[in-house]
């Protein structure tokens, strides 16, 4: 239904009617009028300056224009009605609402104006009751000292919500903060675990490589071993195969001794490294169901 703003024709208060309606009844003087009417009366301007506009009225069209979102007049408005009245605790209460662009104050309500008006804020309060006193300065201190108790209970109600609305979106926030930090961790985890994975991938490159030469040397281990037989006994006397058998070993010694210090390291190095991506992995685990909690 399109609500929208009007004036009762009889007692001149401010009123949220139905535009698809022909009439409807005042809820202040129970009188009957006609919603066209009533409608082009509220839309003859207010000169708030006559003598004869008292602190009721302003407050009743300031509620009208905060019910239609018009925020920045209905503030405009209480500040006239604070002008004939500085103790109306009816005009410190809008100037909040208008203030918090509240049209209304449920809960949901005022969860959304608090997301939207304060979502940036809230990141960097320390404390979220310390946060409400400082948006809600000073109209609802003034609200309160002025209202009587029946009317104090309905503003410290506002209070409160505001309150739980601020500690939910903080809440929102911090766990919003530590998903992106999990994220963050998980990425760079990620990063780490390709890394080892490139450099177990070139090690095993250079230990296939290896093995040909190993197979080379082998052979030639295998002739050199079985030259003595072939050349026979004289050739061994005469000193040419110990001199062969002498340069082969010097051969395989320059060789194999670093060789296989440098292989036995990379094999630590890879087992430290499959160790390290094995806990790695298990850190994603446990900061991805952490997330998963975080969300749920």
């Amino acid at each position: 239904m399109p609500f929208v703003a009007a004036k009762c024709t009889q007692c001149g208060g401010f009123l949220n009617v139905d535009s698809a309606q022909e009439a409807a009844v005042c809820q202040f003087c129970n009188t009957a009028f006609i919603i066209e009417q009533a409608i082009n009366n509220y839309n003859t301007t207010i000169n708030i300056n006559e003598s004869g506009v008292t602190a009721n009225t302003l407050i009743e069209y300031a509620r009208v224009l905060i019910n239609d979102g018009n925020f920045a007049k209905a503030d405009e408005i209480c500040d006239e009605a604070l002008k004939r009245d500085p103790h109306d605790h009816r005009a410190h209460w809008l100037k909040l609402l208008a203030k918090l662009n509240l049209p209304n104050t449920h809960e949901n309500t005022v969860g959304i104006a608090v997301k939207q008006r304060y979502r940036s804020d809230i990141a960097n309060a320390a404390d979220a009751r310390s946060f409400v006193s400082s948006i809600c300065h000073p109209h609802y201190n003034n609200a309160v000292q002025y209202a009587p108790e029946s009317e104090k209970r309905n503003y410290i109600a506002l209070f409160e919500i505001l309150l739980r609305c601020v500690q939910a979106e903080k809440g929102e926030l911090n766990k919003q903060n530590t998903v992106d930090e999990c994220n963050q961790k998980i990425a760079s985890l990620r990063d780490n675990i390709n890394q080892a994975n490139h450099y177990m991938l070139i090690h095993e490159y250079e230990k296939h490589k290896n093995n040909k030469v190993w197979l080379i040397l082998g052979i030639m281990a295998i002739i050199l071993a079985v030259a003595p037989v072939i050349g026979g006994v004289d050739t061994l006397v005469d000193g040419y195969m110990p001199s062969w058998l002498f340069v082969g070993a010097v051969l395989l010694a320059i060789y194999f001794i670093p060789a296989l210090s440098k292989g036995s390291k990379k094999k630590k190095a890879t087992a430290l490294l499959n160790a390290q991506i094995e806990a790695d992995r298990r850190e994603i685990a446990a900061l991805e169901e952490k997330i998963r909690r975080l969300k749920a």
